[in-house]
């Protein structure tokens, strides 16, 4: 029993068609297992860029003797 949820969305006709070339050359991934992949990968990425702006506030807070509230 898989926990997803069905949702229908707009996308762009050269997008869909990049995603089903690729498919096409993925062997054994299907077109919801490309989309998933991306959006962990684009989750990564936002998560991976939080994380670097934290720490740069951080460091920014230190070099100036502040605490951080």
């Amino acid at each position: 029993m898989h926990n997803a949820k069905k949702t229908t969305f707009n996308l762009d006709i050269g997008l869909y068609e990049d995603l089903m070339r690729i498919k096409d050359t993925e062997l054994g991934n299907n077109m919801t297992q490309l989309l998933n992949r991306g959006a962990k990968l684009a989750r990564d990425e936002f998560l991976e860029q939080r994380v670097r702006q934290r720490k740069r506030r951080e460091t920014l807070a230190s070099t100036r003797g502040t605490s951080k509230v």
